[in-house]
């Protein structure tokens, strides 16, 4: 009796393991049709967001445009420490409104803000395209805490390639120590 019991638990085991794992064209039981759902997947989402990848993983766009601009930060602080500067402000009025105007401002949290505004050439850049093109002229400066104010003026005319036929000046320079020179024409 025990065989026979063996026997027939062995065939239905066979009959639904053949069920199971047998070939989609034999299953006759199930229709599918139009109507007939499919589970949503990332793929969707993905559509949706474009900052999000097929792993479903977000996109590291903006972790790696933080991290530029920290190394840009960086850098600015590398350099104006290297030039003995924490900040520097210029500004020279042309006639007919033809500015220059430069400004390499720390904020309270550290962080250079930097403006290059040449109305003469049409310019305006700000951050890393800025400070690249000041930079070439701030290490011409040889701008001490006993630069006279004729001395600063010049100084900056020559660095910077400009026309000495100004109306008025504004130069501001805080040195890395915190010392603050301020310089503005008399008119």
């Amino acid at each position: 009796m025990k065989n026979i019991v063996h026997f027939m638990f062995a065939i239905m085991l066979i009959g639904v393991l053949a069920a199971c794992g047998g070939d989609s064209t034999d299953n006759n039981d199930v229709e599918l049709d139009d109507t007939t759902e499919t589970p949503e997947t990332d793929d969707a989402a993905t559509e949706e967001n474009p900052d999000q990848a097929d792993d479903g993983t977000e996109n590291d766009e903006a972790t790696n445009g933080d991290v530029a601009q920290d190394d840009d930060q960086a850098t600015i602080k590398e350099t104006m420490d290297e030039l003995g500067l924490a900040e520097i402000e210029i500004k020279i009025e042309y006639p007919n409104d033809n500015d220059y105007e430069v400004e390499i401002d720390k904020s309270s949290q550290g962080n250079y803000e930097v403006e290059l505004d040449d109305e003469i050439n049409n310019i305006k850049l700000k951050g890393m395209d800025a400070f690249d093109t000041i930079l070439p002229n701030l290490e011409k400066l040889d701008i001490t805490k006993e630069s006279s104010k004729e001395d600063v003026i010049a100084q900056v005319i020559e660095a910077f390639e400009l026309n000495d036929d100004y109306e008025e000046y504004d130069i501001e320079v805080i040195f890395s120590d915190g010392t603050k020179m301020e310089f503005e024409s008399e008119n």
